[in-house]
């Protein structure tokens, strides 16, 4: 995993916490929503989770994804060096056509 990813999910762990503390619920609460308990205490301390997980944990807050990732990854990135540019390939003229008549001048 990224260091960059690691960070990611400490930081989702903390917004699923914070906002399971705001509704007043328990983890055991979380298991009667649909994640169990475990499972629950795993992703707050910033465990990976896929896709489906993330939207079942969305569905047990009553948030959109959008809410509970947005800005998460704010500063994480590192700094990628630009590609360099890539150069043109020369294009080959088209060389005409030798006649087989010798050109006469009159």
């Amino acid at each position: 995993m990224l260091p960059e990813s690691k960070l990611f999910f400490k930081r989702l762990g903390a917004r699923l916490r914070q906002i399971r503390k705001e509704h007043g619920w328990t983890v055991d609460d979380m298991q009667v929503r649909g994640v169990t308990s475990k499972h629950w205490q795993q992703m707050e301390t910033g465990r990976s989770i896929n896709v489906k997980t993330l939207l079942r944990a969305c569905q047990a807050l009553g948030v959109s994804a959008a809410f509970l990732v947005g800005d998460l990854d704010a500063g994480i990135y590192k700094e990628l060096p630009l590609p360099l540019p890539r150069k043109k390939p020369k294009t080959r003229r088209k060389r005409r056509p030798e006649s087989a008549e010798p050109e006469t001048h009159a």
